[in-house]
């Protein structure tokens, strides 16, 4: 157990990380902060009872100061010199409880714990939602309590949002409306005051796609990794999410297997390997088991992506254009609609055929992904011709 003087500089600074983590307190032994994967911080008193830990959940920070789980903590070292378990008696007090619902006077932050961990388990999109917490809604408000959740709360929540990023507004709108809609179902709340609100803003579908040149300005990104990460992407047009968590393992032969866990279709996708898809991957670092290595053992974040996207010139621009230049490309080379949709994993045909039979159509994506790497290195070449082919907005 990491051991360090908690301050109010020191808790705001720790992230947020793939696996929960906590840090105890070297100015007040047995005082723990848990951080979770969702940004939530929470303090615990911690203490041995006939050698077995045993945990008391203080409160979370910052609706409980650091000050105010310093002077609970010390509570609990009273009542362990006066001979109590004060983590048995908390057991006790929780089965005690006539209704399995939360204190009317319980904040967001709490409900947010309870609404993923009943209502996402073991769904791909926990993640996403616990990141949207942890960045933008617990921070704002999660320390109120439940009932203290109104339009005009929500509103000065997504506002800001809005001006940023519109689509992310609207994404941070459904989950504040269902997270209040568990606090209804739980009788925290008479009536969600997000339902019948209109959404933060109107969504057009992107027809963006990258011309030529932001295509040679694309490939021009350091450092090297991140260079791989965007070539890779342009070079076979898979999801962000994807080539995130793909593995080492995952080569086989001539083909790339990404597990139905990682695709948005719930389905195996093989994507055969160009000979431009090839020669990126002699460049990738061997570094652990990701092709995209991160600190420690794990992958690369999504955000140091976005990071480097936001240092480039390309103007309004985001990750997922490169997909859509990708399948645009593909027509623009000859390669009929059924076999491009196959190619950047989009589904086609019937279920049975997508999850039984993973290699069809192999050799079609094999010639449609060749024939665009040769567009691909027409285009960093500067071939008028090539240009001429893959303009666009």
């Amino acid at each position: 157990m990491k051991r360090r003087a908690f301050t109010d500089t020191y808790i705001k600074s720790l992230k947020p990380r793939e696996r929960r983590y906590e840090l105890g307190d070297a100015g007040s032994r047995g005082l723990w902060l848990r951080v979770e994967p969702s940004g939530a911080k929470t303090f615990w008193s911690v203490y041995r009872r006939d050698g077995k830990l045993q945990r008391v959940r203080l409160g979370a920070y910052p609706g409980m100061s650091l000050a105010q789980a310093r002077e609970a903590h010390q509570g609990v070292r009273v009542a362990i010199e006066q001979g109590r378990d004060p983590a048995a008696e908390h057991r006790q007090a929780k089965a005690s409880r006539t209704s399995p619902r939360l204190a009317m006077g319980e904040t967001v932050g709490a409900l947010a714990e309870i609404y993923v961990r009943q209502n996402l388990d073991g769904k791909r999109s926990r993640k996403e939602v616990e990141r949207r917490l942890g960045r933008d809604i617990l921070p704002v408000i999660g320390p109120l309590a439940v009932a203290e959740i109104t339009r005009p709360v929500i509103h000065a929540l997504l506002d800001p949002i809005r001006e940023a990023s519109p689509s992310s507004a609207n994404a941070t709108f459904s989950i504040i409306r269902r997270l209040l809609n568990v606090a209804v179902d739980r009788g925290l709340m008479v009536a969600n005051p997000a339902a019948g609100m209109a959404r933060p803003a109107p969504e057009r579908s992107r027809d963006r796609t990258l011309t030529p040149e932001e295509i040679r300005a694309l490939w021009a990104i350091e450092p090297p990794l991140h260079a791989f990460a965007f070539r890779w992407l342009l070079a076979c047009g898979c999801r962000k999410g994807e080539l995130l968590g793909a593995r080492w393992t995952e080569l086989e032969g001539n083909a790339w297997v990404i597990p139905r866990e990682r695709v948005k279709t719930d389905a195996v996708h093989v994507v055969p390997l160009s000979s431009l898809m090839r020669e990126l991957l002699r460049t990738a670092p061997r570094v652990n088991a990701y092709w995209l290595p991160g600190r420690g053992e794990g992958p690369l974040r999504a955000t140091a992506l976005n990071k480097v996207l936001n240092r480039t010139q390309l103007g309004d621009f985001t990750v997922h254009d490169i997909r859509r230049t990708v399948r645009t490309g593909l027509s623009d080379c000859g390669v009929g609609r059924d076999i491009a949709e196959r190619v950047i994993g989009h589904v086609v045909g019937s279920r049975v055929e997508r999850t039984y039979d993973r290699h069809a159509y192999f050799s079609e994506k094999a010639e449609a992904l060749e024939k665009w790497a040769n567009r691909v290195r027409g285009i960093l070449a500067g071939e008028a011709g090539v240009i001429h082919h893959l303009g666009g907005s």
